[in-house]
């Protein structure tokens, strides 16, 4: 995902598909981790996901295993306070490919 605050959009990209839409389409974000550290679920210390709720509905999901704070990243990228979920074990569910 690319754009700034500046620009006002972001543009997702995948191998066949590109989205941009404009910062203000976004209704929320969410923020979901697992309990996690050292618990024995993961082979690597917790997982943790962001997800972009639209207006509109649609949902883009960010996730990372190498991004130790994903929700400070993308709430830097478009300047909106995460809403935290904290979860025994996070999934992604219903998640459908854009």
């Amino acid at each position: 995902m690319t754009g700034n605050i500046e620009s006002n959009y972001l543009i997702y990209e995948s191998p066949d598909k590109k989205i941009k839409f404009a910062i203000d389409e976004i209704k929320s974000l969410e923020y979901y981790s697992s309990y996690g550290r050292w618990s024995g679920w993961y082979s690597f210390e917790r997982y943790r996901f962001c997800k972009i709720i639209l207006k509109d509905k649609g949902e883009i999901i960010i996730t990372s295993i190498m991004i130790y704070k994903i929700e400070r990243a993308v709430e830097k990228l478009i300047a909106i306070k995460a809403n935290k979920n904290l979860k025994v074990v996070a999934f992604i569910l219903n998640c459908y490919r854009l």
